[in-house]
């Protein structure tokens, strides 16, 4: 088999399978009764369901604006409107490809399009937005777990989960300490060390963009200010529907769990975390809940789903960056042609 089509057709059962593994997590659990869509008509209250609408958008409006922050932390400068473009178009792409950061990719690369003198930077503005949200997500995790420690020390795997989060906490902590301090930037190792790595030169470009937010102090405390805003609105999508499924759980317990069920729902396994989702948060608030429930599964659908109908507003946007693509490169063709 020639190389190029083994590529290409790797490049389509790689996607196809885990889309097929995602659907196959989802049959799986409605058959065993752990996600019943049946409870979705409790919810679609329209008071109830308009405000879980709202609640996502302000999500992605909010995010959106922590990662204008960034932005302009790296010297770049673009009209937040079409920097929210690009947001719901990577919500879209979160559909289309793995995990719930495949987004990312899609406006990475339609960032540096625009920004091709800043591509180090344009790439580093969309790490540092979601280093900065999962940062965020964890220390929101950790000051759960420590308000409510006599809760978790009574359970092993409560116990398990607090201590990978405290991890995760102290390894972010770790790494904007390195990207931002001064003293290892000043030091010879840092050049010698970039001069030994494969790739050196572009790993020293990435460094030199996370490092210069030190210069922006301001963006940054920002972006982590606006990222608290955005996970308490997060949380409490689930904590309303909680309240309408008469799920008997305090709003501080929520901030530990969600926080936790959202990391694992980045993992890049299936489309937007979709099947994973359900497994992590069914587990999660099982656990929390001490009985078998439905109600993590349902909730995580049910915020996928909005999520979904947002994206779709992506989906516009997407198509017509598509046709001005095209129609500049008609005109560019037809100008050379004239020439």
């Amino acid at each position: 088999m020639p190389v190029k089509l083994k590529q290409n057709l790797t490049k389509l059962l790689v996607p196809v399978a885990k889309i097929v593994f995602a659907a196959g997590i989802i049959y799986y659990l409605i058959h065993k009764g752990s996600l019943d869509f049946s409870v979705f008509a409790q919810v679609a209250q329209p008071s109830s369901l308009s405000l879980l609408f709202l609640i996502i958008f302000l999500g992605v409006f909010l995010n959106n604006i922590r990662w204008n922050f960034l932005v302009a932390g790296q010297g770049i400068k673009m009209k937040n409107y079409e920097l929210l473009k690009l947001s719901f178009i990577g919500l879209f792409f979160n559909y289309a490809m793995p995990g719930g950061v495949g987004g990312d990719v899609v406006k990475a690369v339609y960032l540096v399009k625009e920004q091709p003198e800043h591509k180090y930077a344009a790439a580093v503005s969309i790490f540092m937005d979601r280093a900065v949200g999962f940062f965020v997500m964890t220390i929101v995790a950790s000051l759960s777990l420590i308000y409510n420690w006599q809760r978790v020390r009574s359970s092993p795997p409560l116990m398990a989960l607090a201590l990978a989060i405290f991890v995760l906490t102290i390894i972010f902590f770790v790494f904007f300490a390195f990207s931002l301090s001064l003293k290892i930037r000043e030091s010879h190792f840092i050049e010698k060390f970039f001069k030994i790595l494969p790739f050196g030169e572009k790993f020293r470009k990435v460094y030199l963009s996370l490092h210069s937010y030190r210069k922006a102090p301001g963006a940054l405390a920002k972006a982590i200010a606006m990222s608290f805003v955005s996970q308490f609105i997060g949380t409490y999508f689930f904590y309303l529907v909680g309240q309408v499924l008469h799920v008997n759980l305090a709003l501080d317990l929520y901030l530990f769990i969600v926080p936790a069920g959202m990391i694992v729902l980045a993992l890049p396994i299936s489309p937007a975390g979709v099947g994973v989702g359900q497994v992590a948060f069914l587990y999660l608030f099982n656990l929390l809940l001490g009985s078998a429930s439905n109600f993590g599964a349902t909730a995580i659908t049910l915020n996928q789903v909005i999520q979904l109908c947002w994206a779709l507003i992506g989906a516009v946007f997407y198509i017509q960056r598509r046709g001005v693509n095209a129609n500049q490169r008609t005109r560019l063709r037809d100008e050379a042609t004239q020439v």
